[in-house]
């Protein structure tokens, strides 16, 4: 299997980028590859402090469609555990949209770390669902 690889994550301020390296038939999918993949929140925002597992989750959630469509995996140094531990239930449902289809879900890690910090969800369920039998089953489903 080919992969998607994240080398590393530098933050500057409200400012993350990506150095990554990717196969040559993701490359069509790089708007411009002279330029790094990242994303900026607004002034107020430090996110310096921001454990680099957490920063890796949207890097993931950015390359995760195209990736498991071209049949990629997904290699990052660390990453958050509760965001890889909602991965098969997010393969669960690509799976009961599309039986017909065979998704990559391959997202590979060296480290797996919890966030401790108060602002981390941390795999409890979300306010908005005040019982586990209303999260939605796919939430929930970890085949």
């Amino acid at each position: 299997m080919r992969y998607i690889e994240l080398k590393k994550i530098t933050v500057n301020g409200n400012r993350c980028e990506y150095d990554f390296e990717y196969p040559s038939e993701f490359k069509p999918y790089i708007a411009d590859t002279t330029r790094k993949l990242y994303f900026e929140l607004p002034d107020k925002f430090d996110i310096t402090s921001v454990p680099e597992s957490v920063l890796a989750v949207p890097f993931v959630g950015s390359v995760m469609c195209v990736s498991m469509l071209l049949g990629l995996g997904i290699r990052v140094p660390v990453l958050d555990e509760a965001f890889y531990g909602s991965i098969p239930g997010i393969k669960a449902a690509f799976k009961k949209m599309f039986p017909y289809a065979d998704f990559c879900f391959d997202v590979q890690t060296n480290k797996l770390t919890l966030c401790k910090s108060r602002n981390c969800i941390g795999g409890v369920i979300p306010r908005c669902f005040s019982r586990e039998e209303s999260m939605p089953q796919a939430l929930l489903s970890t085949k």
